[in-house]
C-alpha cells in the first residue's frame, strides 16, 4: 500500500542566492555530531519551521557540535516532509537517524526534544551524504584549521575544530 504521508520535495533553485547553494548551520548534540562525523548518520530530523522549509536540495548544512564547537559541512541529497514523526518513522531508517539508540524510543525521544506544537508544523527529513559541501580550507578567516585525527580513526575532510 503506498504512503501518502511522505511528500519528497523537488530540488528547488535557491533563488536567494542566484541559483547558488546556500549554506545553513544546525547545531547538534555531541552524541549526534559523532555519528555524523563518523559517517553512521546520515539523516537528520528538524521541525518544518519556516526557517527549515527554506532548504533545497543541493544545499550545504553545516552541523556545529554544541559540546566542542567543532563543524562538518554536508550537502542534502533528499528532504521529505511528514505530517508527524510517528509518519515519519513509518518510512525512514531509524539506524540511520540515530544509530546508537533503540529504534522503539526513538518516537519518545524526538518528542522530548520537540513540543506538541512544533510537530504540528510537520515534520523534516534532511538526507545527505559526507561528501563536503564546502572547499576545503586549510585556514579561514576564523583561524579554524583541520583537528588530527585521533589515532586509528579516519575523519571526513570537511571535519573542522574550532
Amino acid at each position: 500500500m503506498p504512503d501518502d504521508t511522505r511528500q519528497t520535495l523537488p530540488a528547488l533553485p535557491s533563488p536567494a542566492a542566484g541559483d547558488e547553494p546556500r549554506e545553513h548551520h544546525m547545531h547538534l548534540l555531541g552524541q549526534y555530531y559523532r555519528q555524523v562525523e563518523a559517517g553512521r548518520k546520515t539523516i537528520e530530523v528538524r521541525v518544518a519551521t519556516p526557517h527549515k522549509r527554506d532548504i533545497s536540495v543541493g544545499d550545504a548544512v553545516v552541523f556545529h557540535d554544541r559540546d566542542t564547537g567543532r563543524e562538518l559541512d554536508v550537502r542534502v541529497q533528499r528532504i521529505t516532509w511528514y505530517p508527524s514523526f510517528k509518519d515519519l518513522l513509518r518510512s525512514e531508517d531509524a539506524a540511520l537517524i540515530d544509530p546508537d539508540g533503540p529504534p522503539s524510543g526513538l518516537l519518545a525521544n524526538l518528542r522530548s526534544i520537540y513540543p506538541p506544537a512544533k510537530e504540528a508544523l510537520g515534520v523534516l527529513t534532511l538526507a545527505f551524504d559526507h561528501r563536503p559541501a564546502r572547499p576545503p580550507h586549510a585556514d579561514d578567516s576564523r583561524g579554524v584549521r583541520a583537528a588530527p585525527p585521533p589515532h586509528g580513526v579516519r575523519l571526513p575532510v570537511h571535519a573542522r575544530r574550532a
